[in-house]
This record gives structure tokens, C-alpha cells and sequence, in this order.
């Protein structure tokens, strides 16, 4: 599930670099990561927490954020296109 974003950005071209660069996940980037995931209650967020964190989309992080996003597709399917 957590790739379904990344691959939506690579293919709306909304974040070239999220799909070029690989960058590590410091210490600090996954504590922030991981508070963030709790924060995660629209759409815009998401591609905000995502731009942001997108080399932390790993593990315990990914899941997290995998999990938020199965609960605004739930909760929020109607408001997903206004955030295209």
C-alpha cells in the first residue's frame, strides 16, 4: 500500500525527486516521520508527510503510513480527487 503513493506522485510527476534520489533516513527524519504519521488526517498532509519523508517509507514508518492512508481512502474517498 505504500508504494501506491509513491507511484501515483512518480506518475503525476508531483515529485520528480521522490523518484530520482535516494536518500538515507536519519535518526531525526524517522522521528519525525514516525510523529507525523499520527497527524495524518487529509490528503494534502499526506503528499506534505510523504514529500518530506519519503526515504523513511520503511518498516514501522511505512506501515504507519500505509495505515493512515487505508483510513482516509475509507473515510475520505469522496475529497480524494479535490486533492489531485
Amino acid at each position: 500500500m505504500r508504494y501506491i503513493v509513491l507511484i501515483i506522485t512518480c506518475f503525476l510527476g508531483l515529485s520528480q525527486t521522490a523518484c530520482a534520489v535516494q536518500v538515507f533516513c536519519s535518526k531525526v527524519d524517522a522521528i519525525k516521520a514516525e510523529e507525523t504519521i499520527d497527524n495524518l488526517d487529509d490528503w494534502e498532509k499526506v503528499f506534505k508527510a510523504f514529500n518530506l519523508y519519503h526515504h523513511c517509507d520503511d518498516g514501522s514508518i511505512g506501515e504507519g503510513f500505509s495505515s493512515s492512508i487505508s483510513i482516509l481512502l475509507v473515510n475520505s474517498w469522496g475529497r480524494f480527487n479535490n486533492s489531485l
